[in-house]
């Protein structure tokens, strides 16, 4: 019988989670590269590990879920999800729905606040 100690299990873990930040860094690189240009390494890895704590207070714990919060907080900013401004965001992490409702809803409110944004820029 094989046995799995809880330190196996957390060393599992803590690998799969360095793993997920390690992703995280290259895929905010290649999608967000204006957002990451003046971060070095570090500042990158620290801002993603302070997004995944702040998903998992949401209840965004899949990797698409944290990922998702992850890439609207260098879009948005690091306190999107409590920002007057971003009401949307707010109801969205806020809603009693599953994890991938919740992150559509969120994609949704982004792109409609992005437009909102282009639209007054134009009208100016």
């Amino acid at each position: 019988m094989l046995i799995i100690r809880s330190q196996q299990i957390s060393a599992l873990e803590s690998a799969a989670a360095e793993r997920f930040v390690g992703a995280m860094v290259d895929d905010l690189r290649l999608h967000l590269p204006h957002h990451c240009r003046l971060l070095d390494e570090h500042d990158i890895v620290q801002a993603i590990r302070y997004g995944i704590a702040r998903a998992k207070q949401y209840r965004l714990v899949s990797a698409a879920g944290a990922g998702a919060f992850v890439r609207l907080m260098f879009i948005l900013g690091p306190g999107f999800d409590t920002a007057a401004a971003l009401p949307w965001a707010q109801r969205a992490l806020g809603d009693s729905t599953d994890e991938a409702t919740r992150v559509r809803a969120l994609y949704l409110g982004a792109m409609q606040h992005q437009q909102a944004l282009a639209a007054v820029a134009q009208a100016s």
